[in-house]
């Protein structure tokens, strides 16, 4: 797909006009692809820094995705809605829009979200100031990191865990999640 192609090299217009031509061409706006396109659409506007543009796009391929009973698509439209609340400073509503997407991809068993999604939460925790659930999170991050074997992110999720550890005042617990992520 070369919408995808041009967003994941950076050269968002491109991206937006491939968006374009395929959509001109594409029957029903519930379709799959559709859905598909929607999210690439709601990620460039979300990175062009259209935040209430891309919120809109996020909240309606959550409808579809309800409607649809498609549970990939709405973890999808949860996990980024959180990042444009996120960025847009709405705390409470990244956090709902995270913990909704956890949910879901609990339920369904994706490892790589779940993991990603306690990430996204520990940062969150982290920057509102509580550092115990931001602890928490980067900890469960690891676990799920671990069953994978992403040792990307292990070591990721050991340094989270040293930077919650360090700003909560426990400087043991951070030395010791810092040397984990180095060795």
């Amino acid at each position: 797909d070369l919408a995808g192609f041009y967003f994941r090299a950076g050269d968002l217009e491109k991206a937006r006009h491939n968006l374009r031509l395929r959509s001109s061409c594409q029957g029903s706006s519930d379709s799959q692809e559709s859905v598909h396109a929607d999210i690439l659409e709601g990620k460039i506007a979300h990175a062009q820094g259209r935040f209430a543009e891309a919120s809109e796009i996020f909240l309606k391929v959550h409808q579809i995705a309800e409607k649809n009973k498609c549970v990939s698509a709405l973890s999808n439209a949860c996990i980024n809605l959180g990042n444009v609340m996120r960025d847009m400073g709405d705390y409470p509503s990244a956090y709902k829009h995270f913990t909704d997407a956890l949910k879901i991809c609990e339920e369904i068993g994706i490892k790589e979200s779940i993991a990603g999604i306690q990430v996204n939460l520990g940062n969150l925790s982290l920057s509102q100031g509580r550092l115990e659930d931001a602890f928490h999170h980067h900890q469960k991050s690891y676990v799920a990191f671990t069953e994978m074997g992403n040792v990307n992110g292990i070591a990721l999720s050991q340094i989270n865990m040293a930077v919650a550890s360090l700003e909560k005042g426990d400087a043991m617990r951070a030395v010791e999640s810092a040397q984990s992520a180095l060795a």
